[in-house]
């Protein structure tokens, strides 16, 4: 059985399409679990329509950490399944995740692959792919993709979430923090069977860069990076080596998307302070971003700009007609 949380804040347009995407899964074993955060924009007279299967638990706007959270406290199984009220399930995400868990009954945390998608009504056509499973790294896995799971496509043992925390009550980035935090306590199984869908342009939020906004940094901690950074380092001397080696290529990975970050905003010290930040066992990419981030400033701004413009041709190509 799965217990299914939903959190919801202000998502009327969407939140139908997320409940139907469950109660149409071919693997019926669930309780659907709609935690509304406050919401202001009628969601709750949507809620009432969608039948006596869903459970909602209402609670005053504390984000969606403490909406997660709360469901979590409600669910009456082992297994959490998370969606975001703007996303939608294929009809078989839930069988594919007891797939996983029946292949790995040792991993206490699974996920199915996930596409994304601009603002559709529908969901889009999957690519056709094996549906091969595999136990991961996770910190590996994420130094490569930070999107190897997403919140609508990750399910966890309860009681393993209440042992990792649960999410933190940060705006930005806590998903990411919270997956981070649970790789330190278990193992992960993934699927690469795409079974979820993230809807971008509805409003969510996703991990920002730093904040680069103010007088250029003269120099830069590594609590900067992101929050599920600073929380790794305040863990890192209670971690073995081999988890130290593979926590050091997610730092670095992150580290490199503050530095890309700060290169875009035109913030060449902020950068320059980044690539400070790095850990042990770079790798080719890291030591050339580096090595880019110290030319000198006018050479490194023609630089970026011959990349946005190369960028630019690539996607629309020289007539100007999009290549999307």
């Amino acid at each position: 059985m799965f217990s299914v949380v939903i959190p919801l804040y202000n998502k009327r347009d969407y939140i139908q399409r997320a409940v139907g995407s469950v109660l149409s899964q071919t693997w019926q074993n669930f309780e659907v679990i709609v935690v509304d955060d406050g919401s202001t924009d009628g969601s709750a007279e949507v809620i009432e329509c969608l039948g006596r299967r869903v459970r909602v638990v209402w609670q005053a706007n504390a984000g969606e950490g403490a909406a997660r959270n709360a469901g979590i406290f409600e669910a009456h199984h082992d297994w959490v399944a998370f969606l975001d009220a703007d996303d939608a399930w294929y009809p078989d995400h839930l069988e594919e995740l007891d797939r996983i868990r029946r292949n790995f009954p040792d991993c206490d945390v699974i996920a199915t692959d996930h596409l994304h998608s601009q603002s559709s009504d529908s969901l889009p056509r999957r690519p056709l792919r094996g549906k091969s499973i595999k136990k991961i790294d996770y910190f590996d896995a994420a130094a490569d993709n930070v999107g190897i799971v997403c919140a609508s496509s990750i399910a966890v043992r309860k009681h393993i979430f209440q042992k990792a925390g649960g999410f933190s009550a940060a705006r930005m980035g806590a998903d990411l923090e919270c997956w981070a935090r649970l790789a330190l306590e278990c193992d992960f199984a993934v699927s690469t069977r795409v079974t979820a869908v993230h809807f971008r342009g509805t409003g969510g939020a996703m991990e920002s860069s730093p904040d680069t906004s103010g007088p250029e940094r003269t120099s830069a901690t590594l609590k900067e990076v992101s929050p599920t950074v600073a929380t790794l380092m305040e863990r890192y001397p209670l971690l073995d080596e081999a988890t130290k080696v593979s926590v050091d290529s997610y730092i670095n990975a992150r580290i490199s998307s503050s530095v890309k970050a700060a290169l875009f905003a035109g913030r060449v010290t902020d950068a320059r302070c980044f690539v400070q930040l790095y850990r042990r066992r770079r790798r080719l990419s890291e030591q050339l971003l580096s090595s880019v981030v110290r030319l000198p400033v006018p050479i490194l701004r023609l630089s970026l700009a011959m990349r946005a413009r190369l960028k630019h041709m690539k996607v629309y190509g020289l007539n100007g007609t999009s290549r999307k």
